[in-house]
């Protein structure tokens, strides 16, 4: 399987502007072995009720990461970090969300090595880049088995993405810096 984002910058409808996309390849050698399964836009991942897309803005998917789990993290630049269930990718599914002001990236944190080298598997902390608000920590509820492994942070304040609770964060990144893994 193969994730993409596409961005768009010159369309600035945010229902269309640059999605996520899953395809498919069986070979390399021609060209109707590479095939899509499925395609979100922004719009079609929901959202808190009181986010409305931006008018002639620029909310282009932009940057993502792939836990193990089966959920990415995408960044829609004025739509925030999407949390997309890729498990079956012939149907993406909308896992979470955090809105933002201009947000660029989102990364799974790494387990570390004792001489400090990241490995993995990634834990369950997401990291939010945003120009406007700056840097958020998030620790998610990821889908799998209990023995998955989880990061615990301490001296951080912390929001949780949950499957069906899905509550607008707000970190300053003041709050965030102090993480002690």
């Amino acid at each position: 399987m193969l994730l993409i984002t596409e961005e768009d910058y010159e369309q600035t409808d945010c229902s269309k502007a640059g999605s996520f996309q899953t395809w498919k390849i069986n070979s390399f050698k021609r060209a109707d072995a590479i095939k899509p399964l499925d395609k979100v836009e922004l719009a079609d991942l929901g959202g808190p009720a009181d986010f409305v897309l931006p008018e002639d803005a620029f909310c282009s998917a932009h940057w993502f990461d792939y836990h193990q789990s089966g959920i990415a993290a995408v960044a829609y630049y004025g739509g925030g970090v999407r949390l997309v269930d890729v498990r079956d990718p012939k149907n993406i599914k909308p896992y979470g969300y955090a809105v933002g002001g201009e947000t660029w990236d989102a990364y799974w944190m790494p387990q570390r090595r004792t001489d400090d080298t990241a490995k993995l598997p990634r834990t369950n902390i997401l990291y939010q880049v945003d120009l406007v608000t700056g840097l958020t920590v998030y620790r998610v509820n990821l889908p799998g088995p209990a023995t998955q492994t989880q990061a615990t942070a301490a001296g951080v304040t912390q929001t949780s993405f949950s499957t069906g609770v899905t509550p607008r964060m707000n970190h300053t990144c003041s709050e965030q810096m102090a993480i002690d893994l």
